[in-house]
């Protein structure tokens, strides 16, 4: 054995000590996207169910019928895109959601008319309390608008 070898045995332990840190790091930041992706994907599933569910409660007429499907179409339309950001995160090695400004009122309103039926169904109301007439400069996560809190 050289003299060199107790610094290069040093060496190769800090490199493989980097490699282990990096992977753990890289094991973690799946973990998250994991359970993001699990987390984003129950939800309007849950509410998806939830709609399906109170429409079958009693028989409606045709057009209750068709409104009904309609929204479900719309949330599983939701559900694909959804899946679609996921996808490309994924294969981007990106974060799973990407954050960006939005017309909040407009956000809220559309939010509001998807969950209308479950929440008049629960004998709740939802009133904005400015009325639209205070502005800010809000960033959220649009996705999240659409779904019910948990």
């Amino acid at each position: 054995m050289s003299d060199d070898a107790p610094e290069e045995l040093g060496t190769l332990a800090r490199t493989l000590s980097a490699l282990l840190e990096r992977v753990n790091g890289l094991l973690q930041s799946q973990a998250r996207f994991v359970a993001e992706a699990a987390h984003e994907l129950r939800t309007p599933v849950t509410a998806l169910q939830g709609e399906l569910e109170v429409t079958l409660r009693r028989p409606r007429s045709a057009d209750e019928y068709r409104e009904a499907i309609e929204e479900a179409l719309a949330d599983t339309r939701r559900l694909v895109g959804l899946t679609e950001q996921l996808l490309t995160a994924a294969r981007a090695h990106t974060e799973p959601l990407v954050v960006a400004p939005i017309p909040l009122r407009a956000a809220l309103d559309e939010s509001l008319a998807r969950f209308a039926s479950p929440v008049r169904s629960h004998g709740l109301k939802v009133v904005f309390g400015d009325q639209g007439r205070r502005s800010a400069d809000v960033r959220v996560k649009a996705h999240a608008l659409s779904r019910p809190a948990e």
